[in-house]
């Protein structure tokens, strides 16, 4: 147990209905307030597909309840093949996070990431990578509270709202705030001149 939370790692036998019930709760939220998150809709079959290649961090109460989960997919560059600036060659991306609204005020993230870090195949990516909503504010102060950095704005073709692109370094190396702030500047600048918030160009052509 940590912090009073049972947190186990699994590469397979998911409990799909559990994560399933629980990113419906941890979104409904999101759902209310018009932002097409897929978690706050997703079926088990989509839950499936989407935890397909990945480890999953799943925690429970006092009461066996799965109340917290994070999934994440290790990506690998090959050699010569094109990168963003921020990207390492390999990486962890985090998708799927979710905490159960009564459970927010509590270390069970951090505990759930901290479980995800002491994994010898993470420990040797270069970096955490994830993104979400510019409009979720909730999460956004949770990723920079755990280390990350924003570094990218992107327009999802499936959402219907601009995203962060968030990195925090393992192995990899290290921005400064004033570079990332500088680069995501311009990012940003770019991507709201050539797509709009549900990911259609603006210009005939832009979207490559």
């Amino acid at each position: 147990m940590a912090g009073g939370f049972r947190i186990e790692v699994l590469e397979k036998d998911f409990p799909y209905e559990d994560i399933t019930e629980l990113l419906h709760e941890s979104y409904r939220e999101h759902a209310e307030a018009g932002r097409n998150y897929l978690a706050a809709r997703q079926t088990v079959e989509d839950t499936k597909r989407r935890l397909e290649g990945h480890i999953c961090a799943v925690a429970y109460d006092g009461n066996g309840k799965l109340v917290g989960t994070i999934s994440g997919k290790k990506v690998v560059k090959a050699p010569g093949e094109k990168k963003k600036w921020y990207e390492d060659d390999k990486y962890i991306y985090i998708a799927q996070m979710a905490v159960h609204p009564d459970y927010r005020n509590t270390l069970l993230l951090s505990l759930m990431s901290l479980k995800f870090a002491s994994i010898d195949w993470i420990k040797e990516c270069g970096s955490w990578v994830s993104d979400t909503s510019t409009k979720a504010k909730e999460l956004t102060d949770a990723y920079v509270k755990m280390g990350f950095q924003i570094v990218d704005l992107v327009s999802w073709q499936t959402t219907n709202y601009y995203s962060y692109v968030f990195r925090k370094p393992n192995k990899g190396r290290v921005f400064s705030d004033r570079y990332v702030k500088f680069r995501f500047a311009l990012s940003s600048i770019r991507c709201r001149l050539l797509y709009r918030e549900d990911g259609k160009p603006r210009w005939k052509g832009s979207r490559k």
